[in-house]
C-alpha cells in the first residue's frame, strides 16, 4: 500500500520500502555505497531506529521502529531528503534518487519482526545478487 501521510503508533515496527526514482539509481557501486552509509547513519532517522535493512539496485527495504508519537511519513520523508541531499552533493547528475511516497506494512507481533528481518535480509540472495547474505555489501541488522 502506498503511504501518503499515515501516523504511527508509539514504538511501532514497520516494514518500509522506498523505491528508487528510476529503478536503477543504486546499481552503481559508488552511489550504492554512499546511499548505504547515509541510510545506516542514526542521524538520518530522526525519531526512529532501523532494526534491519537492505539496499537493492531498485529500492531500500528496512524494519523501522518509530519512537514516541512520531509520524511515519515524516520520519521516512526526512530520511529520503537527507540521503538525496548527500547523494546530490557527490553525484550532481543523479537527480532525485527516490520515487514519490513509500510502501509500509506494520508488524503486529515480536515474532513477526524476526521473520520480517530474515525476509528483508535475504532479498539479495533471492534476487541472485549474492550466493550468501554476507557476500552482499549493502545491508545491516541491529542483532548482528
Amino acid at each position: 500500500m502506498l503511504c501518503e501521510g499515515r501516523g504511527a503508533v508509539a514504538s511501532r515496527v514497520v516494514l518500509a520500502t522506498l523505491a528508487a526514482g528510476n529503478g536503477t539509481h543504486f546499481s552503481t557501486c559508488s552511489v550504492a555505497a554512499e546511499a548505504a552509509r547515509c541510510l545506516a547513519a542514526e542521524a538520518t532517522w530522526t525519531d526512529a531506529r532501523v532494526l534491519a535493512w537492505v539496499l537493492m539496485p531498485d529500492r531500500w527495504q528496512g524494519l523501522v521502529q518509530i519512537a514516541g508519537d512520531a509520524e511515519l511519513s515524516r520520519v521516512v520523508e526526512q530520511a529520503k531528503d537527507r540521503v538525496a541531499r548527500q547523494l546530490r552533493q557527490s553525484h550532481p547528475r543523479l537527480g532525485n534518487p527516490w520515487a514519490a511516497g513509500f510502501h509500509e506494512h506494520a508488524l503486529r507481533r515480536k515474532d513477526d519482526v524476526l521473520r520480517a528481518a530474515h525476509h528483508v535480509l535475504m532479498t539479495p540472495v533471492r534476487a541472485g545478487l549474492a550466493g550468501r547474505l554476507r557476500d552482499y555489501p549493502y545491508w545491516d541488522a541491529a542483532w548482528l
